[in-house]
């Protein structure tokens, strides 16, 4: 989160950046959509022998 510019708290509230804040929103939800998806891809095409 650091490359985005995020700025941790200690103790108090500390305003984060747009970019920050977009960095965030990467992080939490498209990234992890888009690695759900890829490996959603890889599975569906793994077949298994029915033996």
């Amino acid at each position: 989160m650091s490359a985005f510019g995020f700025v941790p708290s200690t103790g108090g509230a500390v305003e984060q950046t747009p970019h920050a804040i977009t960095g965030i929103v990467l992080l939490y939800s498209l990234i992890p959509v888009a690695t759900q998806i890829v490996s959603l891809l890889i599975f569906s095409r793994y077949r298994l022998d029915h033996d």
